[in-house]
Formats: C-alpha cells, structure tokens, sequence
C-alpha cells in the first residue's frame, strides 16, 4: 500500500509495527501518509488484543501520539501503557541570539 501524503508530489507510508523485546513481530499495520497516528492507535490495540493474549502492552511512540483522557482511560482497561513524550512548547519571544 501506498498513499499520498500531505505532499501531492510525494508518496508516503506509514508502518505500525507491534513486536516483544526479541524482536519477534506480533503486528503490522500499514497506514497512508495522511492518516493522523491517533486514528491508528486503536485499532492496533484492538487487533493486538484480540490476537495475542497479553498481560499488559507498552505502547512506545513519538509526540504524534497526543490521545484525549477518554481514550487513555480506555486503554487503561486493556492494561495499555502509553509512552508518549511530552510537546515542548516553543516560545515565540525567544529569539536565536547571533554572537559573530
């Protein structure tokens, strides 16, 4: 599959891939480029539940994954541990100072 992104002159794919700390893969997900990541996460854990029967997952992603509380509260449920870091915010006073 691939889908065209937010450049019409580019193709983009995006690749979920789910696997344990031995590298063996549990799940792949393939995504165009335009779909946000938070349309993708659940899904994946649906997917990922249904077919594998796991204690808990830990979910590993980038700033992207930005998720409302609801939708945290409901991977909470499914022993779904979301490592997200957090946005800094860029402060629009601040300028790069030039010292030459």
């Amino acid at each position: 599959m691939i889908g065209i992104g937010e450049n019409r002159k580019k193709f983009v794919t995006k690749f979920t891939i789910a696997c344990d700390r031995n590298k063996n893969v549990y799940d792949v997900q393939v995504n165009s480029g335009n779909v946000h990541d938070v349309h993708t996460v659940m899904p994946f854990i649906d997917n990922m539940t249904e077919n594998a029967k796991f204690k808990s997952i830990d979910v590993v992603a980038d700033k992207g994954f930005i998720l409302r509380q609801e939708i945290v509260n409901i991977l909470k449920e499914k022993n779904v541990t979301m490592r997200v870091p957090k946005k800094i915010k860029k402060l629009k006073h601040l300028k790069k100072q030039k010292y030459f």
